[in-house]
């Protein structure tokens, strides 16, 4: 993260687009109602497809996050609120650049994979903006399914866990597109994580040195 903080302090801390998640919150929204009122699928002609990128469809390389995460209205708007609340939080914490630098790097490392592997979608992109936000704010206690008080650290090893096991059983496209995120996720707390490890390492030896 020091490496965001300087550019911060040479571009400005708002520099950016600011609400970018409500911003990609509302395309999702607006396609889904399109398609559902005009019964048109709208997501197949915002989908990220190298052949149709490269015979001019530009647009795919980046409408592919518009595109809704579910067929149905009720999670959608569930899991719509939910990454609103993830983004808006993220950005501010490290305000608007620093949000912006996060997503649109995620964005550029899922292209990268897309022309590699003839496609690409935002499932990493969103699982690492959950990390991030359990990172930060480990001890923020959410309502699972409305009622279950759990905390959201919890759900983060359960979604790194969900990444570890998605990046061994994929294939080799697949495996590619979830590292080039975890990629992303690795610049911004690499340094965190490694520290967290060297200290609970360092944790589990004292107490082994304690017992003999």
């Amino acid at each position: 993260m020091k490496w965001v903080y300087k550019l911060q302090r040479k571009v400005g801390r708002d520099f950016g687009i600011p609400n970018l998640m409500i911003v990609i919150v509302i395309a999702k929204l607006a396609v889904f109602l399109f398609s559902s009122l005009v019964q048109i699928n709208a997501a197949s002609f915002l989908l990220f497809s190298r052949e149709a990128v490269l015979r001019g469809e530009i647009w795919r390389a980046l409408t592919f996050v518009f595109i809704p995460d579910d067929s149905n209205l009720l999670w959608l708007a569930f899991s719509l609120y939910f990454y609103w609340w993830i983004g808006s939080s993220l950005e501010h914490e490290w305000g608007t650049l620093g949000f912006n630098v996060f997503y649109f790097m995620g964005m550029v490392l899922a292209i990268i994979g897309g022309f590699i592997t003839g496609f690409a979608t935002d499932l990493y992109l969103n699982i690492t903006l959950f990390l991030a936000f359990a990172t930060l704010f480990p001890n923020v206690e959410i309502r699972l399914f409305f009622f279950i008080p759990i905390r959201v650290k919890w759900l983060g090893w359960f979604n790194a866990a969900v990444y570890l096991f998605l990046i061994i059983v994929n294939s080799w496209p697949g495996r590619l597109e979830a590292l080039l995120s975890l990629l992303n996720l690795l610049l911004f707390f690499g340094r965190d994580y490694y520290e967290s490890v060297k200290g609970w390492i360092h944790h589990i030896k004292n107490r082994k040195n304690r017992y003999k």
